[in-house]
């Protein structure tokens, strides 16, 4: 193995290390994050989850550039995936802006399973990167 294959080598394994760490944060405040309280707050707390999920998104397809190209094939299906969720997440959030006071806590509930969903999804798409 080159020098320059094993510095490859290393980098992914501490960019895939680094992201399963942020990931596993996020999983964790996903899963307090459940329809309680105020309807403002939570509205926030998911718009919160969604930009930072964005966000991790956007770096792993920079990220992803550099993967081999099987690895980027199955990378692309996830982000795919993920992709889906973030606008399935999104439309959730629009429901429950439109729903009332009354009946936006039952809404939330299957909102609360969308996002432990998605980071369960990111932790896969981030495991790619080798």
């Amino acid at each position: 193995m080159t020098q320059q294959t094993s510095d490859r080598v290393m980098e992914g394994k501490n960019y895939r290390q680094n992201m399963m760490e942020k990931l596993s944060i996020e999983a964790g405040e996903a899963d307090t994050c459940k329809p309680e309280g105020e309807k403002d707050l939570y509205v926030q707390k998911l718009e919160k989850h969604i930009e930072s999920f964005k966000g991790y998104l956007d770096d792993m397809t920079e990220k992803s550039q550099g993967l081999e190209a099987d690895l980027r094939k199955q990378f692309d299906a996830d982000k795919q995936t993920l992709d889906d969720r973030i606008y399935d997440l999104k439309s959730r959030l629009d429901d429950i802006r439109k729903t009332s006071e009354d009946a936006w806590k039952d809404v939330g509930k299957g909102t609360t399973n969308a996002l432990k969903e998605l980071a369960e999804g990111f932790k896969s798409a981030a495991s790619k990167f080798k």
